[in-house]
């Protein structure tokens, strides 16, 4: 298996966990929960599907045409292209939607990081009511990559091919990427966490950084560049 994570990694702090199977690498601290950012627009794609939320992966979402965020989410969307694209509108919706009592229920089950303490369910993500550790977001990519979550393996399936960045004759790589605003000390977060097939085995990862500017699609690109050398 390639060295995915060493000191060299860009961006400082933070942590870095690798499963393969039974055996497990670590880095950092992987224990300290943070925000999910992003990456918990993964949970919401599958609980928004399980639900009947989402009716299909190819149901459409029309962009009410407010002009905020990014230029590539003023759109109408499917869910994969929402993942791709991390859309914030989309997933504020879909969290809408779901509410805050089966919102809160289904984490629990899930046994997803802190648990959530909020109120607003379009904010969970964001606003520090959730928080989980690269331990703990890795346990869950794990299972996702084996189909073995509480949700029906269709929609597991789905989100999986809807994340799918790279595929090769020697790999495949999906995953999701998270990233904060600078906090009060200028530092910013950045998460990428999914995992890739190698040899017909599964390696699932989280990786979660800080630094002035770093972002998850900067975690993400080292990471590919690493599975490509």
């Amino acid at each position: 298996m390639k060295e995915i994570f060493d000191s060299k990694f860009p961006g400082t702090h933070g942590g870095a966990v690798v499963l393969t199977g039974s055996k497990q690498q670590r880095y950092g601290g992987i224990q300290t929960r943070l925000v999910p950012c992003s990456t918990f627009k993964l949970v919401l794609s599958l609980v928004g599907l399980e639900s009947g939320v989402i009716p299909s992966a190819k149901t459409v979402w029309r962009w009410n045409g407010e002009l905020v965020g990014r230029p590539e989410w003023r759109k109408d969307m499917d869910l994969a292209v929402a993942l791709q694209e991390s859309s914030e509108w989309y997933f504020r919706e879909v969290a809408r939607k779901l509410g805050e009592k089966r919102l809160r229920i289904t984490l629990q089950e899930l046994n997803y990081g802190s648990g959530w303490k909020g109120k607003r369910p379009e904010d969970a993500w964001i606003d520090g009511s959730l928080t989980i550790s690269p331990q703990e977001q890795a346990a869950l990519a794990s299972k996702l990559a084996a189909g073995s979550l509480p949700f029906a393996k269709e929609h597991q399936a789905v989100v999986r091919k809807s994340l799918l960045l790279q595929k090769t004759g020697k790999y495949a790589l999906w995953g999701k990427t998270g990233s904060s605003a600078k906090d009060k000390n200028g530092r910013s977060l950045g998460w990428y966490v999914g995992a890739y097939t190698e040899g017909g085995q599964d390696i699932a990862f989280a990786i979660v950084r800080h630094l002035p500017d770093i972002i998850g699609p900067m975690v993400r690109e080292e990471l590919v560049k690493r599975l490509t050398q």
